[in-house]
């Protein structure tokens, strides 16, 4: 099997991995082992000058039954520009031809892929032979133009093939009919079908000429793979089409793998395949690579009889081989993916192999784990330095002492593009629940999610704890943190909203210990009986770029509370609308805490017994460029010093927010009215 990198080059410039010339491989092995102990691999550089082969001895690699993912670091120098190559830039992995076969059958063809990492981009490899990526570089008609317009030297003539056949490598020609061939592209799919048929026929005429020559060569026999869909929903239709006329060329010595077909039935329409399945509008994903690979793996034992000698690929698909995602991760191991259809599922599924990852075919909106209130939805205990990852999902009806949606024991664990809703923890954790390892929530929703104690959304405890571009919402918890609560922990949230969550201190978030950092976020009509209402911080902080508005609690610093002796670096935040019962409608610093606030923006805060904007107490804390407006307060409209120290440097203060109770440091700058 061989792939080209000008593509890539082209595509992705300087900045492909192609380009400096070091590839990362990973290849799937989806036939049996046994019968293929080594791979060689080498690479074409853009000069057109090969490396030696290095061969990967994979029989020690893996089991006698069953499939696995091996790595195959492979480097090699390149040229500095490899658009300029015609199309010779190329790694090739094939079989060992001094391996024994089995008796009567030789398979070229093995269902691996390559991947970028860089990309989380795989290629689904497997063609019979090298070199062009048009049905006419088959045909030995002359050259043929690549889909890019550049001449493709023909590889194929009739003294190649024969040297081909005679080394004995395979007699099952497997022709992998790629979405860019201009065959197919540019035909109709009858004329596209006939060009296919004429390939086959010059094939099989050749190597009959061969065996006659030699006839302890085996007979040949041919395998036809139609293109999957890519590109756009017409183009998938077009190749609908010629999926269609291709199985009318199966009989005798061709069969014929309705791939197209296959992969639709498993993923849905063009738009489910292309949003689940697709980093781009062509190449597939890891796991869409795995997919396809093994999906043609599964269809090539069954349409040439092979016996299958009890391994598999590492899918696990729900519902075509289990009828739970329990079931389907209990016979899981590590590297391995279970890949869910549409509908609901049952919950009470426990990870303890890893990597593993769990992900829909149809997205989260249709594809739902229930525990309905009588389990937990997920529980992750896998080896330190693994991750479960649970992508296009949705969790819900969880419910536990711990985690009522996820529980992660050891381990890491990673929700990406997913949600979950309405789950309950008794104690700790209504979403989540982690102690120690990471905890990653990507580009997802946390909504309705509750506990008896801490963190109706989140609890994390002595771990990493990282969210981006996720929403959590409507959590509550009757102790700390209605939406996160975080222990001696290390937290990073970037771009996140955090919305109508409610707890007894930091309606939205709060953290005990450690660090938490805070980006372009949004804070936004929490709430909270005792201090800050939108964020609750005995940790050191820093949040810089966001909006805190509409939070409130019935103590103090109804926008933020920060308390103890640690340090908080707070800037370019617009501080709106946030109400404290006690004082501090804005912010509250407690208890030593060295805080600097520069770039802010107060308005429209309210405090019910003083310090509408800042409450200090026993604080320190250097406020510059920042502006108060339009704050509310009996006395202190701007800042009530109660003990410690406040200094200000170019700060505008308007006169509905001019009131500064206890002494302050001017360093200069400062606008009053």
């Amino acid at each position: 099997s061989r792939v080209d990198g000008v593509g890539y080059w082209n595509r992705y410039g300087e900045d492909s991995s192609w380009a400096g010339g070091v590839l990362d491989a990973r290849m799937l092995v989806m036939g049996t082992p046994t019968t293929v102990p080594r791979y060689g691999i080498r690479g074409r550089r853009s000069d057109d000058v090969w490396t030696e082969t290095r061969f990967v001895d994979i029989q020690g690699e893996l089991p006698s039954l069953g499939n696995r993912l091996i790595e195959i670091p492979f480097d090699f120098e390149n040229v500095s520009n490899p658009s300029t190559s015609m199309g010779t830039l190329a790694v090739e992995i094939r079989t060992d031809p001094s391996h024994q076969e089995e008796s009567g059958r030789s398979m070229m063809f093995l269902g691996c892929f390559l991947e970028q990492p860089a990309r989380e981009t795989g290629l689904m490899l497997g063609s019979h032979s090298v070199g062009g990526d048009t049905t006419g570089a088959h045909l030995a008609d002359g050259d043929v133009l690549a889909t890019n317009g550049s001449p493709v030297n023909r590889f194929y003539d009739d003294a190649y093939l024969r040297e081909f056949i005679r080394a004995g490598e395979w007699n099952t020609f497997v022709l992998t009919l790629g979405t860019n061939d201009l065959n197919a592209l540019q035909r109709s799919p009858a004329e596209a079908a006939a060009g296919v048929a004429a390939v086959v026929d010059r094939y099989r005429s050749i190597c009959n000429e061969v065996r006659a020559d030699d006839p302890s060569l085996l007979t040949p026999e041919f395998l036809i793979i139609s293109p999957a869909t890519a590109g756009s929903e017409e183009r998938s239709k077009r190749f609908a089409a010629f999926d269609v006329a291709l199985g009318k060329l199966a009989g005798d010595d061709v069969a014929v793998i309705h791939l197209h077909r296959l992969l639709t039935e498993q993923v849905g329409s063009w738009s489910d395949y292309r949003d689940q399945i697709l980093t781009d509008v062509t190449h597939p994903d890891r796991t869409g690579s795995m997919l396809k690979a093994e999906i043609t793996w599964n269809e090539i034992e069954r349409v040439l009889d092979i016996p299958s000698k009890g391994g598999r690929g590492p899918l696990r698909l729900v519902p075509g081989e289990y009828p739970s995602v329990a079931d389907a991760v209990a016979d899981a191991g590590p590297d391995e993916v279970i890949l869910i259809g549409p509908g609901t599922r049952s919950g009470g599924v426990f990870v303890g192999e890893g990597p593993l990852e769990i992900r829909s075919t149809h997205g989260r909106v249709q594809t739902v784990i229930d525990a309905a209130g009588e389990d937990r939805c997920l529980t992750v205990s896998v080896p330190a330095g693994a991750s479960a990852i649970v992508r296009d999902l949705t969790l819900r009806g969880g419910a536990a002492e711990f985690g009522g949606g996820v529980r992660v024991e050891s381990g890491g664990f990673v929700l990406d593009g997913s949600r979950i809703e309405d789950c309950h923890a008794t104690a700790s954790g209504g979403a989540i629940h982690g102690v120690a390892g990471d905890i990653e929530v990507l580009e997802s929703v946390i909504d309705r999610c509750s506990a008896g104690a801490d963190g109706g959304g989140v609890r994390s405890i002595d771990a990493t704890l990282t969210i981006d571009s996720s929403a959590i919402t409507r959590c509550t918890a009757a102790g700390d943190g209605g939406g996160i609560s975080v222990r001696n922990a290390t937290s990073a949230l970037f771009d996140v909203r955090i919305d109508e969550c409610s707890a007894h201190r930091g309606g939205g978030v709060h953290a005990s210990g450690g660090e938490l950092g805070i980006r372009e976020s949004m804070i936004r009509l929490n709430s909270s009986v005792g201090s800050g209402g939108g964020i609750d911080v005995a940790a050191e902080l820093q949040m810089i770029e966001g909006l805190v508005t509409g939070n409130s609690t019935d103590g103090i610093g109804g926008g933020i509370a920060i308390h103890g002796g640690q340090s908080a670096e707070l800037s370019q935040l617009d501080m709106t609308e946030n109400i404290a019962g006690d004082r501090g409608g804005a912010m509250a610093f407690t208890g030593d805490i060295q805080a600097e606030v520069s770039g802010c923006t107060f308005r429209f805060n309210q405090g019910d017994a003083g310090a509408g904007g800042v409450l200090l107490d026993c604080a320190g804390v250097t406020m510059s460029s920042c502006l108060f407006e339009f704050l509310d307060a009996p006395f202190c409209s701007a800042c009530e010093v109660s003990c410690g120290s406040l200094s200000l440097a170019g700060n505008i203060f308007c006169p509905n927010a001019d009131g500064i109770c206890g002494t302050y440091v001017d360093l200069g700058g400062n606008e009053f009215p």
